[in-house]
């Protein structure tokens, strides 16, 4: 633990342990390339209301923290009166260094010097203008202009990188209050989107350039259907590619990879009561012209047809979830390997070699 200093800080700099190297530590992060005349910003860490702070260890081998701009002024005078007494500044710039700027008062002093020079409190200093804003005025006035049903607030605090609270606060006008709270048009076209906020046009996919090329990385051709386009990524219920996408209302929901591979293709997404069919019969193909809008009693008609309807149908190769081939189950079960280096073989679990093996998998091949 450290230990809490018990001596006061220094107010002369021959109060410092090494007061040369405090010296060069200090003009090493005081930029002065503006001039005898000008602010002289601080260029290292600053505590929460912006002033340059330095660790420095006193005679004493105390270590205190002292703001830049008190050191400065200390070694151009000579001495600087510790509390109450504060070192005040002429600027309007909360690093500035330059001891031609600063001067010693008291915190009344330092308080009409702040209204002054417009850097109050409270709404003075609120929006862009608080130095501690991690939001935009557009950002905010994005959020309040869209409505719950196409963006949340947890998804604009995912996007914007702050928390959930901040963006409910900002919505309801708390914070950003120098920031009207005006109800407007969303920042983007209400058409791409259905009731739920869920995307039916390619045109409401946001960073739709990132997502082409996450499809091309995602997606190859089948090596076992001549013309499929095969999603080798996350897959869902039923064996069909999944895909988590962001629309430009700040909404981000998990989709059917093959749902938008049509969006992309640029087909609108099926109206509602009406699915996208796969002709291939292949629930990982995203091959936009394998598929084809339906109801939903002609998709089961079909998957009846290629005798993929019930669970006891769907072995196999028609299982649309099946890791392995009908020519790769018969190679397990007359290999003398083990499940272990035949599972490293196929690309699977050694729960799988057993179950191809034991005949619990693949039972047609009995």
């Amino acid at each position: 633990m450290k230990r809490r200093p018990t001596t006061p800080r220094a107010s002369r700099p021959e109060e410092l342990a090494d007061p040369e190297k405090t010296r060069r530590l200090l003009d090493a992060k005081v930029d002065r390339s503006g001039g005898p005349d000008a602010c002289w910003p601080w260029l290292g860490h600053t505590s929460p209301n912006g002033h340059g702070q330095m660790y420095v260890t006193n005679a004493h081998g105390d270590q205190h923290g002292y703001s830049a701009h008190r050191l400065a002024l200390m070694f151009a005078v000579g001495a600087v009166p510790l509390k109450p007494a504060v070192v005040l500044r002429s600027c309007n710039s909360a690093s500035c260094c330059n001891p031609a700027h600063l001067y010693v008062g008291t915190e009344q002093d330092a308080a009409r010097a702040r209204e002054a020079l417009g850097r109050g409190n409270h709404p003075r200093r609120s929006g862009e203008a608080n130095h501690r804003a991690k939001l935009t005025a557009a950002q905010v006035e994005e959020i309040r202009a869209t409505p719950h049903t196409y963006g949340s607030d947890a998804a604009f605090a995912r996007r914007f990188g702050v928390t959930v609270g901040a963006v409910t606060l900002v919505r309801k006008g708390i914070r950003w209050g120098s920031t009207p709270v005006r109800r407007g048009e969303p920042a983007f076209d209400e058409a791409d989107f259905d009731e739920r906020g869920r995307i039916i046009r390619a045109s409401g996919i946001q960073n739709i350039d990132e997502v082409r090329e996450r499809f091309a990385e995602a997606s190859m051709s089948s090596t076992e259907a001549a013309g499929c386009i095969d999603w080798v990524r996350a897959v869902g219920t039923g064996g069909y590619g999944r895909v988590t996408i962001t629309g430009k209302n700040g909404l981000t929901s998990g989709y059917g990879a093959h749902r938008i591979a049509w969006l992309l293709a640029g087909y609108d997404a099926p109206p509602d009561g009406m699915v996208l069919k796969h002709g291939c019969d292949r629930p990982r193909c995203v091959n936009p012209q394998h598929l084809s809008v339906g109801t939903h009693a002609e998709n089961a008609a079909e998957r009846e047809a290629r005798g993929r309807g019930g669970a006891e149908k769907r072995s196999g190769e028609l299982n649309g979830r099946s890791k392995l081939t009908r020519e790769q189950a018969r190679a397990i079960r007359a290999s003398a390997g083990t499940h272990a280096e035949l599972a490293r073989r196929y690309g699977v679990d050694p729960k799988v070699i057993r179950k191809v093996r034991s005949g619990e998998n693949w039972r047609e091949l009995a």
